[in-house]
């Protein structure tokens, strides 16, 4: 996560790593970098079936470290099913539909965080909604499904309000990740 000092403006340049090639039936639509659960934080995951037909969808989850992150789902289209375990999500989405997984946790409980990879039979697409319970914010995010060779994101961080950024990598291997920033003069 990339923070800087309240009243100053950050542009950031990001290099990608190449992603990993999904089951074979599947392939690798996109990922989150950010996902958040407990400690306060709660995450709506929204995949929308655009496609013609039904569709697989698999969401798998990482932690920082990389490896599998086993978080408490509710499906509010599914009560019945409770509280879901897992690290791994695989489900079947009809044409046309949608599919909504929440995870949450108690506020005293630490903050579970990781990433999430998105893939796919067909024509997928997916959002998260962070929600932070004690002041309520809420931020909206797509499923990334670029894979760039360097990003640009500029953004206003003056007042009090301060943007934080999340990174993950897709690929098996370590990789470097090279971040610029710049004042409003474009002084890094």
């Amino acid at each position: 996560i990339a923070r800087t000092k309240p009243g100053m403006r950050l542009a950031l340049l990001v290099a990608a790593a190449a992603a990993p090639s999904a089951a074979a039936s599947l392939s690798l639509a996109g990922s989150m970098a950010q996902i958040a659960s407990a400690g306060g934080w709660e995450t709506s995951l929204t995949l929308v079936n655009l496609g013609t037909g039904p569709a697989e969808a698999r969401l798998e989850f990482y932690g920082d470290g990389g490896r599998a992150l086993s978080l408490p789902f509710t499906f509010p289209q599914q009560p019945e099913l409770g509280v879901v375990e897992a690290s791994t999500i695989d489900r079947t989405i009809a044409a046309g539909a949608t599919l909504v997984l929440d995870t949450t946790g108690p506020l005293d409980q630490p903050v579970a965080v990781g990433s999430c990879e998105l893939s796919t039979s067909g024509n997928i697409g997916a959002f998260a909604i962070f929600k932070y319970l004690p002041t309520g914010q809420e931020a909206v995010v797509p499923v990334e499904t670029r894979n760039a060779g360097r990003y640009l994101l500029p953004f206003d961080n003056t007042g009090d309000i301060v943007t934080g950024l999340a990174i993950a990598n897709l690929a098996a291997n370590p990789a470097v990740v090279g971040v610029l920033v710049r004042d409003d003069s474009g002084m890094s």
